[in-house]
């Protein structure tokens, strides 16, 4: 039911918004025709959360000057408009029949507030310049006073707090042997942030027992010898059939 009412929205705002590009704002001599061009982008819609439509986000135009032409279908305190997905849409037109210098502000109007959508409150200042022959020249600003080259809305989706994720089992892990030049001093090194798990440092061949490695090359030799006794025994067990 959410959905078709979204989509229900949708279109009758936009079969507005061409209605309103249709119909001129002023009866007489009028300049050429002015629009704002909006540049929303939107998060795309959640299937595992059961959304199959795009968000719908709301803007509004306001006149710093009450006397200013607005577009078709505007109230007394702006033009509301509405914006579905990650879209271009041109806003107007507006009709100048007088040389000036026209501002507006332009804005995001949040209703029914997503917690999982980061909304781009950013405000534009827009400022069309008439001249005597009525041609109009669009000047877009950021709120700081530089101008900008889109009018662009970045609503975006929460990002996901890395501290709730789930906390590695150390259970079964080996513990990481130290760097090199790390500062251990030999021994167990002191619990770190694997669990509290203790790793030993690597011994290097200077610090083993030599008897030990006697001895392990002795047992070593006499398994060889023996090997190749049992082997010469059977080779000449052979020969003698």
């Amino acid at each position: 039911m959410r959905v078709k009412i979204t989509k229900i929205i949708c279109m009758t705002a936009l079969c507005l918004m061409v209605l309103a590009g249709m119909t001129p704002v002023r009866a007489h001599a009028l300049g050429n025709p002015v629009t704002f061009t909006v540049n929303q982008v939107a998060p795309e819609p959640s299937l595992a959360l059961g959304e199959s439509e795009e968000p719908v986000f709301l803007y509004k135009l306001t006149p710093a000057d009450p006397g200013s032409p607005m577009p078709a279908g505007s109230m007394a305190d702006g033009y509301v408009f509405m914006v579905c997905g990650s879209v271009s849409i041109d806003i107007g037109p507006l009709y100048y029949d007088r040389e000036g210098v026209y501002r507006y502000k332009l804005f995001q109007v949040i209703e029914d507030e997503d917690p999982g959508i980061v909304y781009d409150m950013r405000v534009y200042t827009l400022e069309v310049h008439v001249n005597a022959r009525l041609d109009a020249a669009v000047v877009a600003l950021n709120e700081d006073g530089t101008k900008a080259d889109l009018i662009v809305f970045d609503n975006g989706e929460e990002a996901e707090d890395p501290g709730t994720e789930p906390p590695t089992d150390p259970v079964g892990e080996k513990p990481k042997p130290d760097k090199p030049g790390s500062g251990s001093s030999g021994g167990n090194a002191a619990p770190g942030g694997d669990g509290g798990i203790k790793g030993k440092t690597p011994k290097t061949g200077d610090a083993g027992n030599p008897a030990l490695y006697l001895a392990w090359l002795m047992a070593s030799g006499m398994a060889a010898a023996f090997i190749l006794i049992l082997l010469a025994k059977r080779r000449k067990r052979k020969e003698a059939d």
